[in-house]
């Protein structure tokens, strides 16, 4: 009876070691994509600026350029939008 005490004790440490690893590595792992997300949170507010200061410089080429100022944000091809107009009478204040 000792024995079986004594084998089901050890099977039983081998498995708590087991999933002491798995925790281990389940740390790792999760510190490992904590520094990634940090990267690409970085990368991103990089890339934000990088995209204003284009689109900074463009306005100015188009400003330089002499575009005029219904053709500036324009996609060549693409129809603009329709004006939003909001009905006479009942606006938003009286709600």
């Amino acid at each position: 009876m000792v024995g079986e005490i004594s084998h089901a004790s050890q099977e039983q440490l081998a498995g708590i070691s087991e999933v002491n690893t798995a925790v281990g590595q389940l740390d790792t792992i999760t510190q490992e994509n904590a520094a990634l997300v940090e990267q690409v949170a970085a990368a991103a507010q990089g890339l934000t600026r990088t995209a204003g200061a284009v689109t900074d410089s463009v306005q100015v080429s188009r400003l330089e350029a002499g575009v005029p100022s219904a053709a500036r944000g324009a996609v060549p091809g693409q129809r603009s939008a329709r004006p939003v107009v909001q009905p006479r009478g009942r606006g938003l204040r009286g709600v």
